[in-house]
């Protein structure tokens, strides 16, 4: 089993296949060059099989965009020195280039990417954003999941972090930004600008964004105690973090202050972010519990996109 990829796309499929170029790179350099840096980059991944090959690989790939991206009303130039790619709907332009890429480092077909979808998006309501990215993670849980922060509308984006800190399914959060000194402008290549000729300025310039840990789930208990309730004293919320396992509780308390509970002295009572957050979160107890239920639930909701899908 690989990673699965989740990431917003705009109108840049350089923001997609950047990062992606550096990962395959990363992956040759660490299971055909023996690098260890590069080796060091995939550590913990394919944690959940033992005998899984080049742990660390892409599997999937899921982007969170527009109706007209997804469907290929807007297009793109591809810029790229690397490959020829020909196409210029979005989404296939990823999908050609990711295929020339695989070419290039000689990546044995069952190595490669399996699985391409889109999923349908109101860039400009954060609250649908939220609802679609939330089941999509949660329907992952006990995949290896990582979030790519570069592309898509700010909402997107956003909902991917919040998604991400209080599910606790993403393993990693991750940015690149490539700068064209020669254009002065945030680059539109395909590829690195420098594309494969230095390996630790790639390696420098991948940026892993810190997981901000909330458990939601564990404390919707507290959430419906306090809605009931209106307040509750300092040391029932010490207990009851103690008892949810999320230790130690003094260190915890900070993650929650001013946002999710408001603390007078001893006494804590709900703040108006708990509330947000509990309402964001969909409480259908239909939701998919995993990959293959999602599909359906996405595909009911026609929202799904399928661009991609192999069995190699």
């Amino acid at each position: 089993m690989g990673v699965f990829h989740l990431a917003g796309l705009g109108k840049s499929p350089g923001a997609v296949t950047v990062p992606l170029s550096y990962i395959y790179y990363f992956l040759f350099e660490a299971y055909r060059n023996n690098n260890e840096k590069a080796k060091n980059f995939f550590s913990g991944s394919g944690e959940l099989s033992n005998d899984e090959q080049w742990p660390g690989k892409p599997e999937a790939l899921t982007l969170f965009s527009s109706e007209e991206v997804l469907k290929g009303e807007e297009t793109c130039q591809p810029k790229c020195e690397l490959f020829n790619i020909s196409a210029t709907k979005i989404v296939e332009c990823i999908n050609e280039y990711i295929e020339e890429l695989c070419e290039h480092f000689e990546i044995d077909n069952e190595l490669r990417i399996k699985y391409i979808y889109g999923v349908k998006v109101n860039i400009s309501d954060f609250d649908d954003c939220f609802k679609k990215i939330y089941i999509t993670i949660k329907a992952l849980a006990g995949k290896e999941v990582w979030v790519n922060l570069v592309g898509g509308a700010n909402q997107i984006n956003i909902a991917l972090m919040l998604a991400s800190s209080i599910t606790l399914v993403p393993r990693r959060l991750y940015y690149v930004f490539e700068w064209d000194k020669e254009n002065n402008k945030i680059s539109e290549y395909l590829h690195p600008i420098e594309q494969f000729k230095n390996f630790d300025n790639l390696y420098n310039n991948w940026l892993d964004i810190p997981l901000l840990f909330l458990d939601i789930d564990k404390l919707k208990n507290l959430y419906t105690t306090l809605t009931e309730r209106e307040s509750i004293n300092i040391s029932e919320l010490e207990q009851f973090l103690e008892n949810s396992g999320l230790t130690p509780a003094k260190a915890y308390i900070p993650k929650l202050r001013g946002g999710l509970v408001i603390i007078n002295g001893d006494r804590v009572t709900k703040g108006n972010l708990f509330d947000k957050i509990m309402q964001l979160i969909p409480q259908q107890n239909d939701l998919p519990q995993n990959f293959s239920q999602w599909k359906n639930w996405a595909e009911n909701n026609q929202i799904l996109y399928r661009f991609y899908e192999s069995e190699r």
